[in-house]
């Protein structure tokens, strides 16, 4: 980080610190989970779809799995920082719902938990292009827009989504 942009963040964490009356730990935590991570979840989207451009599915589900990783880190820092600050920023960070992106990053991570018999986290059954019930089912679908899909649940993966994820970001950082 060069250091007019350390001054930055050193004037801008202090700046909130006396706003909300708090200690700037707290808010240079949540910031920094912010920042290290969204830049991950622009590069891991860009590498979902080469890789699935060139048919290498695997790995574009692995990238996939990255990127929902560094999108709930993102929203968690999010979430910290407006915690502290309330108002507007904690509206801002309610005004979108990324319950079902983190329920695509479970189904990657607790997959035996949707094995057959599983009681664990036993998943609605589905029924596949075979006709038979199946619990684990999952895989990108072409769009528009472009789509994982994972049991009865899926995820917009598009271009326009990770706009719309980096307006989020943007408005809950401003609101601020």
């Amino acid at each position: 980080m060069a250091e007019d942009e350390i001054i930055k963040r050193y004037l801008r964490v202090n700046e909130l610190a006396s706003k909300y009356g708090v200690g700037g730990q707290e808010i240079e935590f949540g910031l920094r989970i912010v920042e290290r991570y969204q830049p991950p979840v622009a590069r891991q989207h860009g590498l979902v779809l080469d890789r699935w451009k060139a048919k290498d599915h695997n790995r574009a589900l692995a990238e996939l799995h990255f990127m929902l990783i560094a999108m709930d880190a993102v929203y968690r820092g999010l979430k910290l920082t407006a915690g502290i600050a309330k108002g507007e920023a904690a509206a801002q960070v309610k005004s979108v719902d990324w319950a079902v992106y983190n329920d695509a990053r479970n189904h990657f991570e607790h997959v035996d938990d949707r094995l057959y018999g599983s009681k664990k986290n036993a998943p609605e059954p589905i029924v596949d292009q075979q006709g038979n019930n199946r619990t684990i089912e999952f895989g990108l679908k072409a769009g528009p827009p472009q789509r994982f899909e994972f049991g009865t649940k899926s995820i917009d993966i598009s271009e326009s989504f990770l706009a719309r994820q980096q307006e989020y970001v943007d408005r809950v950082l401003a609101a601020l």
